[in-house]
Parts: structure tokens; C-alpha cells; sequence
């Protein structure tokens, strides 16, 4: 059996920043004041106690083939009706499959021409449909178009961590190794011109930092810190939090957390001591939602932008109303949503013989599927 893609192996090397360009105008009230959001990770809730229903559109399995199996997922985008994931560990490269599954291409490992060695991180420029990909080993950006055939390349003598395209400029995270901060450098579209730069100090327990997803171009930056919970928003040069999320006794920001090593943080995470650090965010057209790693699984919640009210996917997993998955994005401008769902997961949800999964055929040693589901208002 493969192991397990989501291992949490892939978020040892790092504690995450996470940045999310939301669709849609908030507030840039600079007097806002932070919104609390209690939760309790231990409470679950049953979905006929929850105010929405989750409708499950589609479930596809992912192609396996030599050159299309992969180890770990460290981003995934749904673009243009493809997926595209990041494999940084295994095969090394930006995968690319069709809405329906079929492999249609990857990028190539080595040396040569339009080649990498170690893609580190990427992001889509829905502005111009180019793929953007960072190689922390050649110091390279290389610019594909959507079908991954190369257009152009440029050596950068600069760390970075990630990058994400806000409007018509990159963004770029870069880390300053001896203090620990994290500098976020605007440069122009063609990387020629420096705009402007901000830091963000962390005081890290270990590790680097680096942005988890672009979701939009709109003027509106969110930035979470992973050290203490907070939504952040970068308005006019400035950094304000704009959302606490709080975990109570179970969040890691006390002093002890601060000194603690990464491995032994993540001993406390499998072992239900606390609840980690926001891994990832996405935003819909009524929805904020994150996810965090409690007990060797993920949780993803979603807050109402409506209401702030909450509730969270993983509720409708034991009465089998959804396969145990993890959600990693949104499609456009409505409550749609794609996530990831292991083999084993969908034998489970097969138990119940459910309507449209009798032709499915699983095999643990393959790729997973893709599910894509809608959030509905009862």
C-alpha cells in the first residue's frame, strides 16, 4: 500500500504562512475590530444540527500511469477545468490532469532546457493564463504557459519561499535566515522592477515559513501566523489582525509552545494535546475556510461571511453523507469546492453501496480521486 499522501512528513520541513487573496471585497475599515471565533475541536455536531447541506457534484479518480503517480500533494490548483499538483518530494514536478482524471502532462526533471531540479513552489497568473514555478535549487522562475510548454525562464538572487500573483504584480515571500524574518517583495510583471517590500518578524520554533495559496487578484491580502492564530490583513503598507481563531487551551502560543522544537510540536498535535497551526485557506463566494491537523487528520472549517457562524466538513464523514476527504479549494465565484480523497477512504463510502460509485474502481496503490462538492443553505 502507498503510504499516506498527506503525511504530515510535508510539514516538518516548515511552519506555514499561509496568504489568501479573497474574491471578493472585505471591509478595509482600518479601526475594524479583530473578530474572536471560538472552537472546540473535540465538538462535533451533527448535520442535521447544521444550517447547510453538502452535495457531492463529482468523484473522479486521478490517472495512473509510470509517469503520472506521485507521493505527496504539496499544492493543488483547479484551474480551467485542470488540476495541477505540486509534488516536491517523489517525482519532483507540476503534474497536470484533466477534470475527469486523465494525465495530460508534467514537468520534466534535470538539467536541461525547460527542466527542473526542485520545484519548491508555484502559483497560476490568471491574469495572463501563465503557470509560474520556482526552483529553490537553480534559483530559477520559469514561466510555462497552462499546457506546461515553456515560455520563459529568470535566475532570481533571492530566497524564496513562495509566490502568488496579486493584480498585475508577483508577490514573493523571501526569508532572512540569521533574524527570521520574512520579507514579502512586490516586483513588477516581468520581474524587472522592485516595488516595494514589507517585513513580517516571526519568532519561529523551528523551521521556515512560506505562503500556501493564491486565490484571487483582489487588492485585499490576508496573511495567518501560524504562531498565534490570527487572520491578518495587509492594508496601505500595514499589517492588522483581522480574525482570531481560537482554540482555547488546545492552540500553541504559549511560551513553552514557542521553545518547543518542530518535531516535538507535532508529537503534541498526533497525540491530541493541541491543535495545529492554520495549513491552509480558501475563500467562496459565502465562505472563509481553513484547515488545521488534530489527531493525525485534518479539519476543515468554514465561517460564514454572512453570519460568522461555523461549521466543518469532517462532521458529515460518519454517517458517510461525504467520504472522509480534504478540502484544498474553491472553483470560481460560487460554493463550489474540490478536495482530495485517499483509496481507502473511498472503499469505506463504498460500503454503503451508494448511487454512482459501483463503476468506480479502487485499487490502494494508485492515485487518489478528486472529489468536487457544492455547500447548499437547507
Amino acid at each position: 500500500m502507498k503510504s499516506w499522501r498527506f503525511s504530515l512528513d510535508s510539514f516538518y520541513k516548515s511552519v506555514y504562512l499561509i496568504i489568501l487573496f479573497f474574491l471578493y471585497s472585505c471591509s478595509t475599515n482600518e479601526e475594524a475590530s479583530v473578530n474572536r471565533i471560538p472552537f472546540n475541536i473535540e465538538d462535533f455536531v451533527h448535520p442535521t444540527k447544521i444550517n447547510y447541506e453538502v452535495a457531492i457534484l463529482d468523484i473522479v479518480p486521478l490517472e495512473t500511469t509510470p509517469e503520472s503517480i506521485f507521493g505527496n500533494i504539496e499544492r493543488i490548483e483547479y484551474y480551467h477545468e485542470r488540476i495541477y499538483i505540486l509534488d516536491v518530494f517523489n517525482s519532483k514536478s507540476l503534474l497536470m490532469f484533466s477534470k475527469q482524471g486523465e494525465f495530460l502532462g508534467k514537468t520534466k526533471y534535470g538539467k536541461g532546457p525547460g527542466e527542473m531540479i526542485n520545484p519548491f513552489a508555484f502559483c497560476i497568473d490568471k491574469i495572463e493564463n501563465n503557470i509560474i514555478i520556482w526552483d529553490q535549487t537553480l534559483n530559477t522562475l520559469f514561466t510555462f504557459d497552462l499546457d506546461l510548454n515553456l515560455k520563459s525562464k529568470k535566475i532570481l538572487d533571492i530566497y524564496i519561499s513562495d509566490i502568488a500573483k496579486v493584480d498585475d504584480k508577483f508577490l514573493i515571500q523571501s526569508q532572512n535566515i540569521p533574524n527570521e524574518a520574512y520579507s514579502f517583495i512586490f516586483y513588477s510583471n516581468d520581474f524587472q522592477k522592485r516595488h516595494s517590500t514589507f517585513d513580517f518578524p516571526y519568532e519561529s520554533s523551528g523551521g521556515g515559513m512560506y505562503l500556501q495559496r493564491s486565490m484571487s487578484t483582489s487588492d485585499n491580502v490576508y496573511l495567518i501566523s501560524p504562531n498565534d492564530y490570527n487572520i491578518y490583513q495587509f492594508h496601505k503598507s500595514s499589517v492588522k489582525s483581522k480574525y482570531l481563531l481560537d482554540f482555547g487551551e488546545a492552540k500553541m502560543i504559549d511560551e513553552r509552545m514557542k521553545k518547543e522544537n518542530i518535531g516535538n510540536i507535532w508529537r503534541l498535535v498526533r497525540n491530541g494535546t493541541k491543535v495545529s497551526f492554520p495549513i491552509d485557506v480558501f475563500e467562496s463566494r459565502s465562505f472563509v475556510g481553513f484547515q488545521v491537523n488534530y489527531k493525525h487528520s485534518f479539519y476543515t472549517y468554514f465561517i460564514s461571511k454572512v453570519n460568522g457562524k461555523t461549521f466543518r466538513i469532517n462532521d458529515f464523514f460518519p454517517d458517510k453523507l461525504l467520504p472522509e476527504c480534504n478540502i484544498r479549494g474553491s472553483i470560481g465565484s460560487e460554493d463550489l469546492f474540490y478536495g482530495v480523497v485517499e483509496p481507502r477512504n473511498i472503499l469505506k463510502y463504498k460500503e454503503k453501496k451508494l448511487r454512482g460509485l459501483d463503476n468506480i474502481s479502487v485499487d490502494l496503490d494508485k492515485n487518489p480521486f478528486i472529489i468536487f462538492i457544492e455547500i447548499r443553505p437547507k
